[in-house]
Parts: structure tokens; C-alpha cells; sequence
């Protein structure tokens, strides 16, 4: 038996695992990073959608802090601070002019105030800009 022949078929398995490792450590990170994009977006889908539907149907919402029902458009400030931070996620999974035509569909609907989106007026507004924004997520 030549142990020559053995060490440098131990070194070239050593190095082929190491390599493999390192392979497969990439291949896992893009793909997680992948769905976690994908997640991020779903999500904030889902919201709007949601968002839409109680704005559409001026459906009061349950409120257990106040043990009381509100009207949807009195608890604009609280969706419109969850949509802040679902989409602060998603912003940065873009990048360049997508970045920015996402960041003005966001800033059309924060920018609002519940005055605003109160009257026939301004909830159409509001409708017609989370309709934008759930567009643009979808094609991009």
C-alpha cells in the first residue's frame, strides 16, 4: 500500500468538501434571501388587499384596547403606520428607478391624512392609490 496515494486522495476529499460546503452555503443564502422577498411582498399584498376591502366596505373594525367598534376610516393612522413598516422591508429589496416609483406609490397613500380620506373624495383616492401600489407588486 503507497500512502502517498492515500494522503492526496484524503487532501482532494478534504478540499472538495470544504468547496462543497462553501457551494452549498451560497446556493441556501440566495435562495433563502429569495423567498424572504417574496414573503415581505405577499404580506404587504395581503395588507392592501385587506386594507382595500374594509375601505370599500366601510366595515367598523373591533378594537379590544377600547372594547368598542371603530369606523375604518377613524383607524387610517394605525394602517397607514403598519404600512410603513411592511413596506420599509420591501423598498429595500428594490433598487434604482423601481425603488423610486415604489417609494412615491407608498408616499401617495402616508402622505394622506384621516381628514382627507373621510369624505367620498378622499377614499376614492385612497382606494385608487393602494389599487397602484398592489399593481406595481404584482408586476414587479
Amino acid at each position: 500500500m503507497n500512502w502517498d496515494t492515500i494522503e492526496e486522495v484524503l487532501v482532494i476529499l478534504l478540499f472538495g468538501s470544504v468547496g462543497g460546503a462553501i457551494s452549498g452555503a451560497f446556493v441556501a443564502n440566495f435562495f433563502a434571501n429569495k423567498r424572504d422577498k417574496c414573503r415581505r411582498k405577499l404580506e404587504l399584498l395581503a395588507f392592501l388587499n385587506a386594507w382595500k376591502s374594509d375601505f370599500q366596505a366601510n366595515r367598523p373594525k373591533y378594537a379590544p384596547e377600547a372594547n368598542l367598534f371603530r369606523k375604518v376610516v377613524e383607524l387610517f393612522d394605525d394602517f397607514r403606520i403598519e404600512l410603513i413598516a411592511k413596506s420599509t422591508g420591501v423598498e429595500l429589496d428594490y433598487s434604482g428607478t423601481t425603488q423610486e416609483s415604489f417609494k412615491t406609490l407608498v408616499d401617495a397613500i402616508t402622505s394622506m391624512t384621516p381628514g382627507r380620506v373621510g369624505g367620498d373624495d378622499g377614499r376614492q383616492k385612497l382606494l385608487k392609490a393602494i389599487g397602484e401600489l398592489a399593481m406595481f407588486l404584482r408586476d414587479n
